[in-house]
């Protein structure tokens, strides 16, 4: 994945000089990503604190809901990979 954003996500390996090899340095694109995806994770507990207090304790009925459909969706997706290999074009 190369392009004109590339300068935005890099991540430089280690810098010349270093003892240790684990030296990184993230770029501001993905350190604004990093933050952002913290703040959106935050907010998901806030939700699920406010609906506990709406259900009390049928708290985990939206859990299980999710839960089923989570499973039906990997379901899915198992058979669409498990599915029959069709070979496009002509063979011999």
């Amino acid at each position: 994945m190369s392009g004109r954003f590339d300068q935005y996500w890099r991540v430089s390996g280690p810098q010349a000089g270093s003892s240790s090899g684990l030296a990184r340095v993230l770029g501001t694109g993905l350190l604004t990503v990093l933050v952002v995806g913290d703040i959106l994770g935050a907010g998901i507990y806030i939700l699920v604190a406010e609906v506990a207090g709406e259900v009390g304790g049928r708290l985990w009925l939206p859990f299980l809901l999710a839960m089923l459909l989570a499973g039906v969706t990997g379901a899915s997706y198992a058979e669409l990979v498990e599915g029959p290999r069709i070979d496009v074009g002509i063979s011999p």
